[in-house]
Protein backbone atom coordinates (compact mmCIF):
# COMPACT_ATOMS: atom_id res chain seq x y z
CA UNK A 1 0.00 0.00 0.00
CA UNK A 2 0.88 3.40 -0.34
CA UNK A 3 2.65 4.93 2.55
CA UNK A 4 1.94 8.52 3.13
CA UNK A 5 5.06 10.64 3.46
CA UNK A 6 7.28 8.02 2.14
CA UNK A 7 8.79 8.60 -1.22
CA UNK A 8 7.22 6.78 -3.93
CA UNK A 9 9.35 4.16 -5.61
CA UNK A 10 9.51 4.45 -9.19
CA UNK A 11 9.37 1.26 -10.99
CA UNK A 12 12.49 0.66 -13.01
CA UNK A 13 12.05 0.38 -16.66
CA UNK A 14 13.07 -2.76 -18.28
CA UNK A 15 16.61 -2.62 -19.71
CA UNK A 16 16.78 -1.31 -23.22
CA UNK A 17 19.46 -1.32 -25.88
CA UNK A 18 21.54 1.81 -25.73
CA UNK A 19 22.02 3.60 -28.98
CA UNK A 20 25.37 5.06 -29.37
CA UNK A 21 25.36 8.70 -30.36
CA UNK A 22 25.81 9.46 -34.03
CA UNK A 23 29.41 9.63 -35.03
CA UNK A 24 30.66 12.88 -36.51
CA UNK A 25 32.07 12.60 -40.03
CA UNK A 26 35.70 11.74 -39.87
CA UNK A 27 38.06 14.63 -40.44
CA UNK A 28 39.82 15.01 -43.82
CA UNK A 29 43.29 13.81 -43.46
CA UNK A 30 45.93 15.29 -45.81
CA UNK A 31 48.50 12.67 -46.42
CA UNK A 32 52.06 13.73 -47.04
CA UNK A 33 53.63 12.81 -50.36
CA UNK A 34 54.69 9.22 -50.50
CA UNK A 35 58.18 8.55 -49.35
CA UNK A 36 60.18 5.77 -50.76
CA UNK A 37 60.20 2.99 -48.19
CA UNK A 38 63.43 2.58 -46.41
CA UNK A 39 64.69 -0.63 -45.08
CA UNK A 40 64.15 -0.83 -41.35
CA UNK A 41 67.01 -1.66 -39.13
CA UNK A 42 67.06 -5.06 -37.65
CA UNK A 43 66.40 -3.66 -34.19
CA UNK A 44 63.58 -1.35 -35.20
CA UNK A 45 59.99 -2.55 -35.06
CA UNK A 46 56.97 -0.75 -36.53
CA UNK A 47 54.47 0.38 -33.90
CA UNK A 48 51.29 -1.56 -33.66
CA UNK A 49 48.33 -0.11 -35.47
CA UNK A 50 45.70 1.58 -33.38
CA UNK A 51 42.64 -0.50 -32.92
CA UNK A 52 40.34 2.43 -33.66
CA UNK A 53 42.02 3.11 -36.89
CA UNK A 54 41.78 -0.48 -37.84
CA UNK A 55 38.06 -0.79 -37.23
CA UNK A 56 37.09 2.75 -38.22
CA UNK A 57 34.96 2.86 -41.36
CA UNK A 58 36.77 4.14 -44.44
CA UNK A 59 36.28 7.83 -45.06
CA UNK A 60 36.17 9.56 -48.43
CA UNK A 61 39.26 11.68 -48.87
CA UNK A 62 39.86 14.33 -51.52
CA UNK A 63 43.31 14.78 -53.06
CA UNK A 64 45.19 17.82 -51.99
CA UNK A 65 46.72 19.84 -54.87
CA UNK A 66 49.92 21.75 -54.24
CA UNK A 67 49.42 25.45 -53.75
CA UNK A 68 51.79 27.61 -55.83
CA UNK A 69 53.28 30.63 -54.32
CA UNK A 70 52.16 33.92 -55.82
CA UNK A 71 54.71 35.36 -58.30
CA UNK A 72 56.88 38.02 -56.99
CA UNK A 73 57.29 41.08 -59.23
CA UNK A 74 60.91 42.01 -59.81
CA UNK A 75 61.62 45.56 -60.80
CA UNK A 76 64.46 46.18 -63.28
CA UNK A 77 66.62 49.05 -62.21
CA UNK A 78 66.75 52.09 -64.46
CA UNK A 79 70.49 51.68 -64.85
CA UNK A 80 69.97 48.23 -66.37
CA UNK A 81 67.56 49.74 -68.92
CA UNK A 82 70.15 52.38 -69.79
CA UNK A 83 72.94 49.86 -70.35
CA UNK A 84 70.59 47.65 -72.36
CA UNK A 85 69.69 50.55 -74.63
CA UNK A 86 73.35 51.37 -75.18
CA UNK A 87 74.14 47.75 -76.04
CA UNK A 88 71.23 47.62 -78.50
CA UNK A 89 72.36 50.87 -80.14
CA UNK A 90 75.93 49.59 -80.51
CA UNK A 91 74.68 46.31 -82.00
CA UNK A 92 72.41 48.15 -84.47
CA UNK A 93 75.25 50.48 -85.48
CA UNK A 94 77.60 47.55 -86.00
CA UNK A 95 75.05 45.68 -88.09
CA UNK A 96 74.32 48.77 -90.18
CA UNK A 97 78.01 49.41 -90.59
CA UNK A 98 78.63 45.86 -91.75
CA UNK A 99 75.83 46.14 -94.31
CA UNK A 100 76.69 49.59 -95.59
CA UNK A 101 80.46 49.18 -95.58
CA UNK A 102 80.47 45.83 -97.38
CA UNK A 103 82.58 46.35 -100.51
CA UNK A 104 80.45 46.88 -103.59
CA UNK A 105 83.34 46.55 -106.10
CA UNK A 106 82.72 50.12 -107.23
CA UNK A 107 85.81 52.08 -106.25
CA UNK A 108 86.42 54.18 -103.19
CA UNK A 109 84.03 53.89 -100.20
CA UNK A 110 81.61 56.68 -99.36
CA UNK A 111 81.96 59.08 -96.43
CA UNK A 112 79.56 57.09 -94.20
CA UNK A 113 81.52 53.92 -94.82
CA UNK A 114 84.77 55.66 -94.00
CA UNK A 115 83.24 57.01 -90.79
CA UNK A 116 82.17 53.54 -89.72
CA UNK A 117 85.61 52.16 -90.45
CA UNK A 118 87.16 54.93 -88.37
CA UNK A 119 85.30 53.66 -85.30
CA UNK A 120 85.99 50.01 -86.11
CA UNK A 121 82.49 49.10 -87.35
CA UNK A 122 83.20 48.58 -91.07
CA UNK A 123 83.31 45.20 -92.73
CA UNK A 124 86.81 43.82 -93.42
CA UNK A 125 88.16 44.36 -96.92
CA UNK A 126 91.34 44.53 -98.96
CA UNK A 127 92.36 46.84 -101.79
CA UNK A 128 93.24 45.61 -105.29
CA UNK A 129 95.17 48.01 -107.53
CA UNK A 130 94.10 46.86 -111.00
CA UNK A 131 96.19 47.79 -114.05
CA UNK A 132 96.66 46.27 -117.47
CA UNK A 133 99.04 46.44 -120.43
CA UNK A 134 97.72 48.35 -122.27
CA UNK A 135 95.36 50.32 -120.00
CA UNK A 136 91.72 51.02 -120.70
CA UNK A 137 90.30 47.53 -120.09
CA UNK A 138 86.88 47.19 -118.46
CA UNK A 139 86.90 45.55 -115.01
CA UNK A 140 84.48 42.89 -113.75
CA UNK A 141 84.71 41.19 -110.34
CA UNK A 142 83.20 37.74 -109.93
CA UNK A 143 81.24 38.22 -113.14
CA UNK A 144 79.81 41.64 -112.17
CA UNK A 145 80.77 44.76 -114.09
CA UNK A 146 82.08 47.48 -111.76
CA UNK A 147 81.84 50.25 -114.42
CA UNK A 148 85.55 51.05 -114.18
CA UNK A 149 88.50 50.82 -116.53
CA UNK A 150 92.14 50.22 -115.77
CA UNK A 151 93.96 51.70 -113.97
CA UNK A 152 91.57 51.62 -111.00
CA UNK A 153 91.42 50.76 -107.29
CA UNK A 154 88.80 48.19 -106.29
CA UNK A 155 87.82 47.18 -102.75
CA UNK A 156 87.03 43.50 -102.22
CA UNK A 157 85.87 41.38 -99.31
CA UNK A 158 88.51 39.02 -97.89
CA UNK A 159 88.97 35.76 -99.76
CA UNK A 160 89.35 34.70 -103.39
CA UNK A 161 87.94 36.68 -106.32
CA UNK A 162 88.03 36.46 -110.11
CA UNK A 163 88.90 39.74 -111.85
CA UNK A 164 88.08 39.88 -115.57
CA UNK A 165 89.65 42.50 -117.83
CA UNK A 166 88.07 42.91 -121.25
CA UNK A 167 88.34 45.07 -124.35
CA UNK A 168 85.20 45.32 -126.53
CA UNK A 169 85.40 43.06 -129.59
CA UNK A 170 88.99 42.15 -128.73
CA UNK A 171 88.61 39.56 -125.97
CA UNK A 172 89.23 39.29 -122.25
CA UNK A 173 91.44 37.66 -119.65
CA UNK A 174 90.75 36.55 -116.10
CA UNK A 175 93.01 36.82 -113.07
CA UNK A 176 92.50 35.06 -109.73
CA UNK A 177 93.26 37.24 -106.71
CA UNK A 178 93.09 36.59 -102.97
CA UNK A 179 93.55 39.00 -100.07
CA UNK A 180 93.02 39.45 -96.36
CA UNK A 181 91.51 42.36 -94.47
CA UNK A 182 93.64 45.49 -94.74
CA UNK A 183 95.94 44.00 -97.39
CA UNK A 184 96.94 45.68 -100.69
CA UNK A 185 97.19 43.51 -103.79
CA UNK A 186 98.56 44.55 -107.20
CA UNK A 187 96.97 43.16 -110.39
CA UNK A 188 98.70 43.98 -113.68
CA UNK A 189 98.16 41.36 -116.40
CA UNK A 190 99.26 41.79 -120.00
CA UNK A 191 96.57 41.88 -122.66
CA UNK A 192 99.00 41.81 -125.57
CA UNK A 193 98.72 39.37 -128.42
CA UNK A 194 100.93 38.37 -131.33
CA UNK A 195 101.22 38.67 -135.08
CA UNK A 196 102.61 36.29 -137.71
CA UNK A 197 103.22 37.44 -141.29
CA UNK A 198 103.91 34.96 -144.09
CA UNK A 199 104.49 35.34 -147.82
CA UNK A 200 102.51 33.40 -150.38
CA UNK A 201 105.69 33.08 -152.43
CA UNK A 202 108.85 32.38 -150.43
CA UNK A 203 111.01 33.21 -153.48
CA UNK A 204 109.95 36.86 -153.44
CA UNK A 205 111.44 38.99 -150.61
CA UNK A 206 108.73 41.09 -149.02
CA UNK A 207 109.60 43.78 -146.50
CA UNK A 208 107.10 44.18 -143.65
CA UNK A 209 106.39 47.28 -141.56
CA UNK A 210 103.93 47.44 -138.64
CA UNK A 211 102.32 50.83 -138.03
CA UNK A 212 105.22 52.48 -139.85
CA UNK A 213 107.98 50.54 -138.08
CA UNK A 214 110.09 48.12 -140.12
CA UNK A 215 110.02 44.62 -138.62
CA UNK A 216 111.94 42.64 -141.26
CA UNK A 217 111.13 40.32 -144.13
CA UNK A 218 108.35 37.75 -144.26
CA UNK A 219 108.02 35.31 -142.64
CA UNK A 220 108.19 37.25 -139.38
CA UNK A 221 106.68 36.64 -135.94
CA UNK A 222 105.91 39.55 -133.60
CA UNK A 223 105.09 39.30 -129.90
CA UNK A 224 103.74 41.77 -127.38
CA UNK A 225 101.48 43.42 -129.94
CA UNK A 226 98.84 45.63 -128.33
CA UNK A 227 95.23 44.55 -128.91
CA UNK A 228 93.38 46.50 -131.60
CA UNK A 229 93.69 47.44 -135.24
CA UNK A 230 97.13 47.64 -136.79
CA UNK A 231 98.35 48.46 -140.25
CA UNK A 232 100.83 46.28 -142.13
CA UNK A 233 102.76 47.77 -145.02
CA UNK A 234 104.46 45.60 -147.65
CA UNK A 235 107.06 46.42 -150.27
CA UNK A 236 108.84 44.20 -152.78
CA UNK A 237 111.03 44.46 -155.85
CA UNK A 238 109.24 45.40 -159.03
CA UNK A 239 105.84 45.84 -157.43
CA UNK A 240 103.86 48.74 -155.98
CA UNK A 241 103.69 49.03 -152.22
CA UNK A 242 100.49 47.90 -150.56
CA UNK A 243 99.04 47.83 -147.08
CA UNK A 244 96.61 45.75 -145.06
CA UNK A 245 94.87 46.26 -141.71
CA UNK A 246 94.82 43.47 -139.13
CA UNK A 247 93.11 43.16 -135.78
CA UNK A 248 94.95 41.58 -132.85
CA UNK A 249 92.89 40.15 -130.00
CA UNK A 250 93.65 39.74 -126.30
CA UNK A 251 96.14 36.88 -125.90
CA UNK A 252 95.57 35.93 -129.54
CA UNK A 253 97.99 35.65 -132.43
CA UNK A 254 96.78 36.98 -135.77
CA UNK A 255 98.13 35.48 -138.99
CA UNK A 256 98.47 37.39 -142.25
CA UNK A 257 99.56 36.10 -145.66
CA UNK A 258 101.10 38.68 -147.97
CA UNK A 259 100.33 38.10 -151.64
CA UNK A 260 102.85 39.84 -153.88
CA UNK A 261 100.98 40.73 -157.02
CA UNK A 262 100.39 43.67 -159.25
CA UNK A 263 96.83 44.86 -158.78
CA UNK A 264 94.87 47.00 -161.26
CA UNK A 265 95.20 50.70 -160.70
CA UNK A 266 91.49 51.41 -160.19
CA UNK A 267 88.45 50.03 -158.39
CA UNK A 268 84.72 50.81 -158.24
CA UNK A 269 82.60 52.18 -155.38
CA UNK A 270 78.82 51.76 -155.49
CA UNK A 271 77.16 54.56 -153.43
CA UNK A 272 73.59 54.26 -152.11
CA UNK A 273 71.40 56.35 -149.78
CA UNK A 274 68.29 55.55 -147.69
CA UNK A 275 65.70 57.76 -145.99
CA UNK A 276 64.26 56.80 -142.60
CA UNK A 277 60.84 58.25 -141.73
CA UNK A 278 57.55 57.20 -140.14
CA UNK A 279 56.93 54.81 -143.06
CA UNK A 280 60.28 53.05 -142.54
CA UNK A 281 63.44 53.00 -144.67
CA UNK A 282 63.24 53.70 -148.38
CA UNK A 283 65.73 54.30 -151.17
CA UNK A 284 66.76 57.95 -151.56
CA UNK A 285 67.80 59.65 -154.78
CA UNK A 286 69.43 63.04 -155.22
CA UNK A 287 71.84 63.14 -152.28
CA UNK A 288 75.12 64.81 -153.22
CA UNK A 289 78.21 62.56 -153.20
CA UNK A 290 81.55 64.03 -152.12
CA UNK A 291 84.74 62.00 -152.69
CA UNK A 292 87.92 63.23 -150.98
CA UNK A 293 86.25 66.64 -150.56
CA UNK A 294 85.21 66.95 -154.19
CA UNK A 295 81.61 66.78 -155.49
CA UNK A 296 81.35 63.72 -157.76
CA UNK A 297 77.60 63.40 -158.47
CA UNK A 298 74.39 62.29 -156.74
CA UNK A 299 73.32 59.00 -155.22
CA UNK A 300 72.84 56.33 -156.34
CA UNK A 301 76.17 56.41 -158.12
CA UNK A 302 78.89 54.06 -159.36
CA UNK A 303 82.33 55.68 -159.17
CA UNK A 304 85.63 54.43 -160.53
CA UNK A 305 88.47 55.55 -158.24
CA UNK A 306 92.19 54.89 -157.88
CA UNK A 307 93.05 52.08 -155.50
CA UNK A 308 93.73 53.12 -151.92
CA UNK A 309 91.71 54.88 -149.21
CA UNK A 310 89.07 57.46 -150.14
CA UNK A 311 86.65 59.50 -148.03
CA UNK A 312 82.98 59.57 -149.01
CA UNK A 313 80.40 62.03 -147.71
CA UNK A 314 76.73 62.52 -148.64
CA UNK A 315 74.61 65.63 -148.03
CA UNK A 316 70.85 66.00 -148.49
CA UNK A 317 68.67 69.03 -147.63
CA UNK A 318 71.24 70.40 -145.16
CA UNK A 319 71.82 67.06 -143.46
CA UNK A 320 75.24 65.40 -143.61
CA UNK A 321 75.70 61.69 -143.12
CA UNK A 322 78.80 60.50 -141.22
CA UNK A 323 81.91 60.33 -143.39
CA UNK A 324 83.10 56.90 -144.47
CA UNK A 325 86.64 55.98 -145.50
CA UNK A 326 86.92 53.00 -147.85
CA UNK A 327 90.24 51.38 -148.72
CA UNK A 328 89.56 50.44 -152.30
CA UNK A 329 91.61 47.58 -153.75
CA UNK A 330 92.40 47.74 -157.44
CA UNK A 331 90.19 45.67 -159.72
CA UNK A 332 87.51 45.24 -157.07
CA UNK A 333 84.12 46.70 -156.14
CA UNK A 334 83.05 48.17 -152.79
CA UNK A 335 79.62 49.33 -151.55
CA UNK A 336 78.90 52.37 -149.38
CA UNK A 337 75.45 53.04 -147.88
CA UNK A 338 74.39 56.27 -146.10
CA UNK A 339 71.27 56.95 -144.02
CA UNK A 340 69.26 60.17 -143.57
CA UNK A 341 66.29 61.19 -141.45
CA UNK A 342 67.67 59.91 -138.15
CA UNK A 343 66.18 61.46 -135.00
CA UNK A 344 69.53 62.23 -133.34
CA UNK A 345 72.46 63.92 -135.09
CA UNK A 346 75.40 61.67 -135.86
CA UNK A 347 78.87 62.43 -134.44
CA UNK A 348 81.19 64.23 -136.84
CA UNK A 349 84.97 64.61 -136.91
CA UNK A 350 85.47 68.33 -137.53
CA UNK A 351 89.00 69.53 -138.33
CA UNK A 352 90.15 72.68 -136.53
CA UNK A 353 92.52 73.90 -139.23
CA UNK A 354 94.72 72.58 -141.98
CA UNK A 355 98.40 71.63 -142.18
CA UNK A 356 100.55 74.25 -143.93
CA UNK A 357 104.24 73.93 -142.94
CA UNK A 358 106.76 76.24 -144.51
CA UNK A 359 109.25 73.37 -144.93
CA UNK A 360 109.43 69.61 -144.54
CA UNK A 361 111.30 70.07 -141.24
CA UNK A 362 108.70 72.24 -139.56
CA UNK A 363 106.44 70.64 -136.96
CA UNK A 364 102.78 71.62 -137.12
CA UNK A 365 100.13 70.73 -134.54
CA UNK A 366 96.98 69.16 -135.95
CA UNK A 367 93.70 69.23 -134.02
CA UNK A 368 90.13 68.03 -134.57
CA UNK A 369 86.97 67.71 -132.47
CA UNK A 370 84.41 64.92 -132.21
CA UNK A 371 80.92 66.43 -131.90
CA UNK A 372 77.98 65.15 -129.77
CA UNK A 373 80.26 62.81 -127.78
CA UNK A 374 81.98 63.02 -124.40
CA UNK A 375 85.64 62.54 -123.62
CA UNK A 376 84.91 59.27 -121.86
CA UNK A 377 83.34 57.88 -125.06
CA UNK A 378 86.58 58.02 -127.03
CA UNK A 379 88.62 54.86 -127.09
CA UNK A 380 91.39 55.86 -129.51
CA UNK A 381 92.12 58.32 -132.30
CA UNK A 382 94.61 58.19 -135.17
CA UNK A 383 96.10 60.40 -137.82
CA UNK A 384 96.53 58.54 -141.13
CA UNK A 385 99.16 59.94 -143.50
CA UNK A 386 100.42 58.72 -146.87
CA UNK A 387 104.18 58.41 -147.38
CA UNK A 388 106.19 59.32 -150.47
CA UNK A 389 106.48 55.55 -151.18
CA UNK A 390 102.70 55.32 -151.46
CA UNK A 391 102.16 53.58 -148.11
CA UNK A 392 99.85 54.74 -145.35
CA UNK A 393 101.01 55.14 -141.77
CA UNK A 394 99.06 56.14 -138.72
CA UNK A 395 100.03 58.14 -135.65
CA UNK A 396 98.19 58.20 -132.28
CA UNK A 397 96.30 61.33 -131.28
CA UNK A 398 95.70 62.59 -127.75
CA UNK A 399 92.08 63.16 -126.68
CA UNK A 400 91.39 66.18 -124.45
CA UNK A 401 88.27 67.89 -123.13
CA UNK A 402 86.92 70.67 -125.37
CA UNK A 403 83.97 73.07 -125.55
CA UNK A 404 82.16 71.26 -128.39
CA UNK A 405 83.34 67.77 -127.50
CA UNK A 406 86.59 65.82 -127.26
CA UNK A 407 89.54 67.51 -128.95
CA UNK A 408 92.04 65.25 -130.76
CA UNK A 409 95.60 66.60 -131.00
CA UNK A 410 98.91 65.39 -132.48
CA UNK A 411 102.00 66.67 -134.29
CA UNK A 412 101.88 66.20 -138.03
CA UNK A 413 104.93 64.10 -139.05
CA UNK A 414 107.25 66.28 -141.19
CA UNK A 415 108.90 63.26 -142.84
CA UNK A 416 105.69 62.49 -144.72
CA UNK A 417 106.10 65.76 -146.64
CA UNK A 418 109.45 64.77 -148.15
CA UNK A 419 107.76 64.53 -151.52
CA UNK A 420 106.24 68.02 -151.19
CA UNK A 421 102.66 66.89 -150.27
CA UNK A 422 100.78 64.13 -148.51
CA UNK A 423 97.20 62.98 -148.17
CA UNK A 424 95.81 62.48 -144.66
CA UNK A 425 92.64 61.98 -142.60
CA UNK A 426 91.63 61.48 -138.96
CA UNK A 427 89.78 58.52 -137.46
CA UNK A 428 88.32 58.03 -133.97
CA UNK A 429 86.72 54.95 -132.40
CA UNK A 430 84.41 54.81 -129.39
CA UNK A 431 83.97 52.34 -126.58
CA UNK A 432 80.76 51.17 -128.24
CA UNK A 433 82.73 50.03 -131.31
CA UNK A 434 81.70 52.86 -133.68
CA UNK A 435 84.28 54.57 -135.88
CA UNK A 436 84.15 58.09 -137.31
CA UNK A 437 86.32 59.79 -139.94
CA UNK A 438 87.21 63.18 -141.30
CA UNK A 439 87.30 63.87 -145.01
CA UNK A 440 90.50 63.26 -146.94
CA UNK A 441 92.87 66.24 -146.83
CA UNK A 442 96.04 67.26 -148.67
CA UNK A 443 99.00 68.86 -146.88
CA UNK A 444 101.78 70.56 -148.81
CA UNK A 445 104.97 72.40 -148.00
CA UNK A 446 104.87 76.18 -148.27
CA UNK A 447 101.12 76.60 -147.72
CA UNK A 448 100.12 75.41 -151.15
CA UNK A 449 97.01 73.72 -149.74
CA UNK A 450 94.07 75.92 -148.94
CA UNK A 451 92.48 76.05 -145.51
CA UNK A 452 89.49 73.64 -145.25
CA UNK A 453 86.20 75.41 -145.82
CA UNK A 454 83.01 74.37 -144.05
CA UNK A 455 80.27 72.71 -146.04
CA UNK A 456 76.89 71.22 -145.18
CA UNK A 457 76.59 70.62 -141.41
CA UNK A 458 80.07 71.88 -140.65
CA UNK A 459 82.28 69.11 -141.98
CA UNK A 460 85.33 70.66 -143.62
CA UNK A 461 86.15 70.22 -147.26
CA UNK A 462 89.38 71.36 -148.87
Amino acid sequence: MLRVGAPARVAEAPPMLRVAPALAPPPIIVLPPPVAPQAADADTFAPAADAASVFAPPAFQRPSWPVLDAPVAHRIPKRAWTWGGIAAAVFAAGWLGAVVSTPTHQGEPGPFTRMLRAVGLGAPHFVASVNSTPNGAWIAVDGKDVAQRTPAVVELSPGPHAITLSLPELGSTQVQVRGEGGEKVAVNPSLNGGLEVYSSDARVPISVALDGRDVGYAPVRLELVAPGLHELQFTGPGMPAWAQTVQVGVHRTAQVVAHPMSAPANGVVQVQATLNDERGASSLSGAQVWVDGQLRGVAPASLELPRGPHSLKLTWHGETAPVQVIDLPGGNRRFASFGFGLETPSPQVVLLGGVHPASANEQVVLSATLTTLQLGDVREAWLHVSTPEGLWRRYPMTAMRGARGPVLVCVFPPASLAGGSARWYVSASTLQGDEYFSEMQVASVGGGATRPRRHGSGSPTP
